[in-house]
C-alpha cells in the first residue's frame, strides 16, 4: 500500500499544477486490480473539471465511481470543531446506548487481497530543478516530448522560482518512470525533485 504524506508539495508545485488545470488534493482510493484491490493515500494533481478539486477547507468527499452510475460523490464537513465533536458525540452515545455490540459493519471485516505491487499505467507529474538560460526551455520541452512520449505535456516554469519546473508525463508505470526519469536527467542536466500521480 501506498501511503504518502503532502510533507514534500512546494507552494511551486501548487502554482504549476493550477497553470496546467489541476488542483493538488490528498487522495484515499482503491480500486479492483484483477483479484485484489488497490490502494493508496497519497497527493494527486486532479482535473479542475474533476468534483474533488473544488473540495477546499474542512471539507472531505468520497468519490464512487459506478458501472452504470457514474461519478456519485458525498461531500461535508470532515474537519473543524463542530464536524470532530459531532463524530465523538456520536461514538460516546453508541457506546453508552450498546456497549456490548460491535457497531463496525460486516464488510469493513471482510478480508481482501491487496495488490503490493502496482503495475498499472499512471501519468506523473514531475518537478525539476535546473541552472539554465532562457534559451534552453524549448530544448527541456522537446526532450521532454521525446523521453515521455507525444502525450505528455511541458508546463514550463514557477514564477516564485524560475529554476524550478514541471511537466506531466505520458502514461507508465512506476518502473518505467524511473528509467525514462534517469534518461531525461542525463540529457536536459536537471536535478528531479518530486514527482506525484495525476487522477484521471
Amino acid at each position: 500500500m501506498a501511503c504518502t504524506g503532502i510533507r514534500d508539495v512546494i507552494y511551486a508545485d501548487h502554482e504549476l499544477a493550477a497553470s496546467a488545470g489541476y488542483a493538488i488534493k490528498l487522495i484515499a482510493g482503491s480500486k479492483l486490480q484483477g483479484d485484489g484491490v488497490q490502494v493508496s493515500v497519497e497527493p494527486k494533481l486532479v482535473p479542475r473539471a474533476n468534483m474533488l478539486a473544488s473540495v477546499n477547507s474542512v471539507y472531505n468527499a468520497v468519490l464512487t465511481k459506478g458501472s452504470y452510475t457514474g461519478d456519485t460523490l458525498f461531500y461535508g464537513q470532515g474537519a473543524g470543531k463542530l464536524a470532530t465533536a459531532s463524530a465523538v458525540l456520536g461514538d460516546i452515545i453508541e457506546i453508552l446506548g450498546r456497549p456490548t455490540v460491535d457497531s463496525v459493519p460486516a464488510f469493513v471485516t471482510k478480508q481482501a487481497s491487496v495488490v503490493k505491487e502496482d503495475h498499472a499505467a499512471y501519468r506523473f507529474f514531475v518537478r525539476f530543478k535546473a541552472g539554465f538560460d532562457e534559451g534552453d526551455t524549448d530544448e527541456i520541452a522537446s526532450c521532454v516530448r521525446a523521453t515521455f512520449g507525444v502525450g505528455s505535456n511541458f508546463i514550463g516554469f514557477s514564477l516564485a522560482d524560475a529554476t524550478l519546473g514541471g511537466f506531466i508525463t505520458d502514461y507508465c508505470t512506476r518502473q518505467e518512470l524511473t528509467a525514462r526519469l534517469e534518461k531525461f536527467t542525463a540529457v536536459a542536466n536537471v536535478e528531479i525533485q518530486y514527482t506525484m500521480k495525476v487522477l484521471d
